[in-house]
């Protein structure tokens, strides 16, 4: 079963969702799998470096197919806060850091983005990150990589929607091996062509 997994968070009245995606067993219980997930995420360094003001508060697990699995829901309790201060100069909810996933196919297919925001705005200069950002983002990345990339349970995938402009159907998946932080401050948005803020 290819699953999108959601990390729900709360910062200056926005909900910031991170997505990734994993290979499962045809029969997991999403929710069962879910309740694990915001375990593993609840004891790590995922928020470390970001603003106390943002909290990750639930995982969400759903089967990439619609229809076919119910999805699963686990709130993060008690919510995992930031390690920054509060109503400190962080920059906008929109403004983030980019993991960059890397998977076994070449070109296109072959990679993946995840953005992360939070970080004190002294963390970035003349539109790139400091390593003051890029070290936490780096550890946020690896509470990901090690749990569910080739050292973990090897279910962390890239989710193909498209291949050479033609829609897959269903979604093909692609094993992350390996991932890099992008030193370019980025807006969140699917739109964005390759530039930073």
């Amino acid at each position: 079963m290819l699953a999108k997994a959601t990390l729900v968070h709360t910062y200056a009245n926005i909900i910031i969702e991170n997505t990734f995606g994993r290979e499962l067993a045809d029969l997991t219980d999403l929710q069962a799998e879910a309740l694990a997930m915001a375990a593993t995420f609840g004891a790590s360094d995922w928020m470390a470096g970001r603003t106390s003001d943002m909290k990750l508060v639930a995982v969400r697990l759903e089967d990439d197919t619609p229809g076919t699995a119910a999805t699963g829901d686990a709130p993060v309790t008690p919510n995992l806060t930031g390690d920054g201060d509060p109503g400190g100069s962080y920059v906008p909810p929109l403004v983030a850091i980019n993991i960059q996933w890397k998977g076994t196919l070449k070109g296109k297919p072959g990679r993946g983005r995840c953005f992360l925001t939070g970080y004190p705005s002294t963390t970035q200069v003349g539109g790139f990150w400091t390593t003051d950002a890029q070290d936490p983002a780096s550890a946020a990345a690896s509470v990901i990589f090690d749990a569910y990339g080739p050292d973990g349970d090897a279910s962390l995938v890239i989710i193909n929607r498209k291949l050479g402009g033609v829609d897959l159907v269903p979604h093909t998946s692609n094993p992350i091996t390996a991932f890099t932080i992008d030193n370019v401050v980025r807006r969140q948005g699917r739109r964005e062509q390759g530039r930073g803020i």
